[in-house]
This record gives C-alpha cells, structure tokens and sequence, in this order.
C-alpha cells in the first residue's frame, strides 16, 4: 500500500465528496482540530489537533491534511517521512479521478483549478500536478526560485529551472500577465510587491530545449 492507497481508501470510507475540507476529514478519522493560538498545526497525543487560527483558509487546510496524512500513514504502518505526508495530504485534498479530469479540463491553469478546489493553496494544486503528471512547478521571488517541485521521474534532470523557465516568469512579472506560451506552459503574476510569480510547465516541453 503506498500513500495514495491510503488517501483513496480513506477518502471512501469516510464518505467524502470531491472536493474534501481538511478539518472535515479530521473529524471523520476521530481527532479533534481547533483554531489555536499557535505557528502551523501539531496532531497531539490526546487526538487534539491544534491549527493556527489568523492563517489563510487554504494553509489550515494544507497543515490539518498533512498532519491526518501522517497519523493514516501511520495507522497503516508505513513511513511517515515529510516527502510521503506532503503526498497523502495533497491526495487527500484532491482526489486523484477528480483531479486528473479537472487538470485536463483546465489545461493546467492553476487559477481555474484553485475556483474548484475551494480548500487547496496553490502550493498543494502544484505538488498535486507533479504526482499525476510528468511536470515542473516553481515559486519564483524576485527572479529566484523559492521551492520547485518536479515529478519522480524527471529528478536529477531538471531540479533546477532552465533559462526558459526563468525568462517566462521575468516577463510574466513585468507585464503582470499571466500567459500561457505553450500548451501546458503558464507563468502567473502572483504579488508584485514580492516578485512573486508561479511557472507551471510540462516536463515535455522543457525536456524539448535541454
């Protein structure tokens, strides 16, 4: 059984829809999440699970279902590493059948996907496409990536963005425009003030121009 076994079984036993709420699932599984004064949120041993109250709706949601991801993980005997709690809690989010219809639908654009999936932050949709799809994702600031993730079978070749990569997401910057190049190419102008842009791109195109 492997993390996404996990999430899917779960996910039906519970009865949840296709578009699960993190402290929803939390409560399905017994464990009792509460708005708190505190940095994240931490599953403690009594099944209390604290979660920061101010933070954004999508962050309660990513930090509740990476918390559930690591007790199912668990439960079932399997690693909990960051690396597998990060992949069961974005599947948790986001059901893979679901998921998969819906990336196709919206031709990758994370700004559509983000209308259907109320409770996922961009961060979780992104992590999400690497999972399903042969892709790189990246959070650039000011010109420099912030985190990336690519998909397992690409690592080692294209752990850091290219010069393409990095030029769509100056331009997309500077013109504050998303645009969308390529098929299953986006670069999204997030924050200004931060430089903050969002590049997601198929691992096929960028393979293309190594």
């Amino acid at each position: 059984m492997g993390c996404e076994q996990v999430a899917e079984e779960f996910l039906r036993d519970v009865g949840a829809g296709d578009s699960p709420n993190a402290i929803d699932l939390a409560r399905s599984a017994g464990l009792n999440p509460l708005p708190r004064d505190v940095e994240r949120a931490e599953l403690l041993a009594d099944g209390t699970l604290p979660y920061r109250a101010d933070a954004r709706h999508s962050d309660q949601q990513r930090w509740v279902a990476h918390q559930l991801a690591g007790w199912l993980l668990r439960r079932a005997n399997l690693p909990d590493s960051f690396e597998a709690t990060v992949q069961t809690g974005a599947a948790l989010l986001l059901p893979r059948e679901r998921f998969e219809r819906e990336l196709e639908q919206a031709e990758w654009n994370v700004r559509e996907l983000r209308k259907v999936y109320e409770h996922a932050a961009v961060r979780t949709i992104a992590h999400r496409i690497v999972t399903v799809q042969e892709a790189a994702v990246t959070w650039f600031e000011q010109g420099h990536s912030v985190w990336r993730f690519v998909s397992p079978s690409i690592v080692g070749r294209m752990d850091e963005p290219c010069r393409f990569e990095q030029h769509l997401a100056q331009i997309s910057l500077e013109s504050d425009e998303v645009l969308h190049p390529e098929p299953r190419v986006w670069a999204f102008p997030l924050n200004r003030n931060f430089g903050s842009t969002l590049l997601v791109c198929d691992a096929r195109r960028l393979l293309e121009r190594l």
